[in-house]
């Protein structure tokens, strides 16, 4: 029952949040962030959209096509996080270029191995269509990889001054729910109909990263 209530509100509340903090980069950030941030939550959005496409579906009619966005998480959110990281920390250091390569490297990433591995839609218990992949193991060890970097560097930061330890905390609990999600979708455990609570969580963090801007 849990499953019936909390999914439908978690990609609905997401879906807001995207909106917001599309309005809050257009509104408070700079020239380099405003884009980056549009195009990672209009993907965000595609996948959201994607799943609500899913979950209403009366036909499995044209759902495969949905396939590029509905797995856009893989992708998105770790630019998110590393975007989020760079917002917070405010350092020059840390330049802005490394995190476009890094994005175009997980890209191209990405659109290899999405084309590359099968997927197949059934009915789900509650609600309309599901996606699987039918090899999903890289994209499993992907975001367990990529959520424990993000913790390792997160728990890093807590100990310089003159930092935002709100936003470095959001993205602490967001990886770790992340690699809760993994080894429990390893483990054959279905809680949520769609494993989005790490999504929303980042999402959360790069939404207050954005307000942090605001002068």
């Amino acid at each position: 029952m849990v499953n019936v209530y909390i999914y439908p509100f978690l990609v609905l509340f997401s879906s807001f949040l995207i909106y917001i903090g599309i309005t809050r980069a257009i509104k408070f950030s700079g020239m380099k962030i405003r884009i980056f941030s549009i195009i990672i939550f209009f993907s965000l959005m595609c996948r959201y959209l994607s799943l609500i496409i899913l979950m209403t579906s009366k036909s499995i009619i044209f759902l495969y096509l949905l396939k590029p966005f509905f797995y856009l998480n893989y992708l998105s959110l770790p630019i998110l996080a590393m975007v989020t990281i760079y917002i917070i920390m405010r350092n020059e250091k840390f330049q802005f270029k490394n995190i476009i390569k890094i994005s175009l490297i997980l890209t191209l990433w990405y659109v290899i191995l999405i084309n590359i591995n099968p997927s197949y839609v059934k009915l789900s218990n509650f609600y309309g269509y599901k996606m699987y992949l039918q090899s999903p193991g890289y994209f499993y060890l992907f975001k367990a990889f990529a959520n424990t970097l993000f913790l390792i560097f997160s728990i890093s930061l807590l100990g310089k001054n003159c930092l935002d330890k709100k936003g470095v905390n959001l993205i602490i609990i967001a990886s770790i729910i992340g690699i809760v999600e993994i080894v429990i979708t390893m483990l054959g455990i279905r809680i949520l109909e769609e494993y989005i609570l790490s999504d929303f969580c980042f999402i959360i963090a790069f939404v207050y990263a954005l307000g942090k801007l605001k002068k």
